[in-house]
């Protein structure tokens, strides 16, 4: 887990912070899983008519951002799952995750 000063996750029109230094609402209580690295899928595609494999591509296992956090009031609340919900639109556009934490950014 990542100490959280400082930090701020945006994920389509939201923005998280670590800290209530700013009294920004909503604050991440705890993020996990963007720091470390997936481990790697490799594997071997079988020569046709022909003794062995070839090499395939090695490609990343997929990465889980887990994010908690805390609302003060009920009103924070009921405007976070408002923008959670125009957040999370099923269409074939993905919401870009951009983690800023630590002196990083992930995309």
């Amino acid at each position: 887990m990542t100490t959280l000063t400082g930090a701020s996750l945006v994920w389509g029109s939201m923005t998280f912070y670590g800290d209530r230094s700013s009294d920004s609402v909503p604050v991440m209580s705890t993020l996990e899983g963007w720091d470390g690295l997936p481990s790697g899928r490799d594997g071997f595609a079988n020569r046709p008519r022909g003794h062995g494999a070839f090499d395939d591509k090695v490609f990343a296992d997929p990465r889980y951002v887990r994010v908690s956090g805390i609302s003060v009031s009920a009103a924070d609340r009921d405007a976070l799952l408002v923008g959670l919900g125009a957040t999370l639109t099923f269409d074939d556009e993905l919401a870009p995750l951009t983690v800023t934490a630590a002196g990083r950014t992930l995309t």
